[in-house]
């Protein structure tokens, strides 16, 4: 299969105002309405080709995607200091029939970081990052109980910044888990 997702964002623009209490602590008094535009959430295009391989038992899907993130404008639509490298994101994943209500399921994925060094005033902290997951598929009457767990490794980094800034070191980890139920009709 192949997909191809259009580059989303949410614009946030308007104004805030900033109010002060008055002598009896009763009212508000507007102080300041200062502008404001930001993106309050930012996906790059992306384009993902995918394949599955069945066998009796076993099912293997294998998924790489292109994401566009060198079109990223940060959270106030500036650019920033250094572009950002469009990235090539692996996955794999495995489901084995157990009986024919179990299944059993892993997969993994490498989504290596589309930031470049932040050697200047900007910080937008990322790294590589690995993703395991495993879970599992139970039938249960016309659909399917599930449920998954999902580990992040953040590579660590260090960042040698120019001037006054201070250097970084950074790292991460991350746990994701969920359950759902999927109606079959």
């Amino acid at each position: 299969g192949f997909s191809f997702r259009q580059r989303m964002g949410a614009l946030v623009s308007g104004d805030e105002y900033f109010y002060i209490l008055d002598q009896n602590g009763s009212q508000f008094i507007p102080t300041l309405q200062v502008p404001v535009s930001y993106y309050a959430f930012f996906s790059p295009a992306q384009y993902s080709l995918g394949i599955g391989l069945k066998g009796e038992k076993l099912l293997i899907d294998l998924d790489l995607t292109y994401a566009l993130w060198s079109g990223f404008e940060g959270p106030h639509k500036e650019t920033p200091g250094t572009a950002w490298k469009d990235t090539w994101n692996p996955k794999i994943g495995f489901e084995y029939k157990l009986t024919d209500k179990w299944r059993l399921r892993a997969g993994y994925s490498f989504r290596p970081t589309p930031a470049l060094a932040q050697t200047g005033d900007t910080n937008y902290l990322d790294s590589d990052t690995h993703v395991i997951s495993g879970g599992f598929g139970y039938r249960l009457g016309p659909g399917e109980l599930s449920a998954y767990v999902q580990y992040h490794l953040m590579k660590e980094q260090t960042v040698g910044k120019a001037g006054s800034n201070p250097d970084l070191r950074y790292e991460g980890t991350l746990w994701n888990t969920g359950v759902g139920y999927k109606l079959t009709y």
